[in-house]
């Protein structure tokens, strides 16, 4: 009997447990979702244009290094990839010759400056003709001249870096006898960089009065990485075979990815018609939803954190904006992504990047 009351009393513990849990359960259950939301203020803007071309990175600097005179190469260690800085010796020459030369021309020069000096004071005494003096001036500004071309050979025997970058290409060996202007090693600059795009004539020819807004450049190879880039510089003359226009469009490597010169891309450009700058409202695509005929947005009571739709009419158009010709106001605020997963009412909380 003693047994059977103590297996009901551990029946009746289990039970009660388990219903507790499941209260628990219901409660946790119960809790209204709050979903976080990407806000979007309207303003009014002019009407964008969106346009994407396909891009390949080039180094917005490149130089080929290469000696102003000719000898053997008795310094240069430096290999393909290597980061140099401004100023920094690329490599030397052999310059006993130059140097021997310096030297005999320099002694030259010094001795023509005493003669001279002497010939002055001379002068100064009646000891002495002036057209002797002019011939000792005119001698030693050819000296002059002569030790400066020495000098500045002696100089070219060194070589070095015009700005910080990296070695791209070695197209010469440590004691090779090379020539003059022949090239040494190529330098580029891989922090500054420009995506280039050939862009039809007939495009080109259909937007003369346009003004760029903003432009980016985004990678296949690099996921979610979009680079703001600036308009550089167009080519007046068009590729004979493709009928395009090469425009340049520089931007600076970011420190997080690597990006290098052969690289391709996509290159974004948002523009406006500066001659029909008319103002209206423009949400992004990814705050509409449609439902049969009718466009709808997500509005945002910022009081009480919900959200409740909002019927609108759009302007036909292409692009990540879309002008709206009614049913919202400068000031609103719209659920600017995720609005597939709103309902009328739904609490909301505006979403923060971590």
């Amino acid at each position: 009997m003693i047994a059977n009351k103590n297996k009901f009393i551990i029946l009746f513990m289990t039970l009660s447990i388990l219903v507790g849990c499941q209260e628990e359960q219901q409660e946790l259950t119960l809790e209204p979702t709050v979903r976080p939301i990407k806000f979007f203020e309207i303003i009014e803007s002019s009407e964008q244009k969106t346009s994407q071309f396909p891009a390949t990175v080039t180094a917005a600097n490149t130089s080929e290094l290469s000696f102003q005179v000719a000898g053997q190469i008795i310094d240069f260690d430096l290999k393909e990839s290597d980061e140099v800085f401004e100023g920094q010796v690329i490599a030397r020459l052999d310059d006993s010759d130059y140097r021997n030369q310096y030297n005999a021309v320099k002694a030259q020069y010094d001795n023509a400056q005493v003669e001279y000096k002497r010939s002055q004071n001379l002068l100064a005494q009646d000891a002495v003709a002036k057209n002797v003096v002019e011939q000792r001036k005119a001698q030693l500004d050819v000296l002059k001249s002569q030790l400066d071309v020495a000098q500045e050979a002696l100089d070219d025997t060194t070589l070095k870096a015009p700005y910080s970058g990296v070695i791209s290409a070695v197209s010469a060996e440590k004691f090779q006898n090379i020539q003059p202007l022949n090239t040494v090693a190529t330098i580029i600059n891989e922090k500054s960089l420009e995506a280039n795009v050939n862009i039809p004539a007939s495009i080109l020819s259909r937007s003369p009065n346009n003004d760029i807004v903003s432009a980016a450049i985004n990678f296949d190879s690099i996921p979610g990485l979009v680079v703001p880039a600036s308009f550089k510089e167009i080519s007046l003359s068009a590729d004979s075979t493709t009928q395009t226009y090469l425009v340049k469009f520089q931007f600076e490597a970011p420190t997080d990815a690597l990006i290098l010169p052969g690289m391709n891309g996509n290159l974004t450009v948002v523009s406006v018609n500066k001659n029909n700058a008319e103002k209206l409202i423009q949400v992004p695509i990814s705050a509409i939803q449609s439902n049969a005929d009718e466009s709808y947005v997500w509005l945002i009571d910022q009081t009480g954190m919900t959200v409740s739709r909002k019927d609108i009419i759009v302007k036909p158009a292409v692009g990540e904006m879309i002008p709206v010709l009614e049913g919202l106001q400068v000031g609103d605020v719209i659920a600017a992504a995720g609005s597939a997963y709103l309902a009328e009412g739904m609490k909301i909380k505006k979403w923060i990047k971590q």
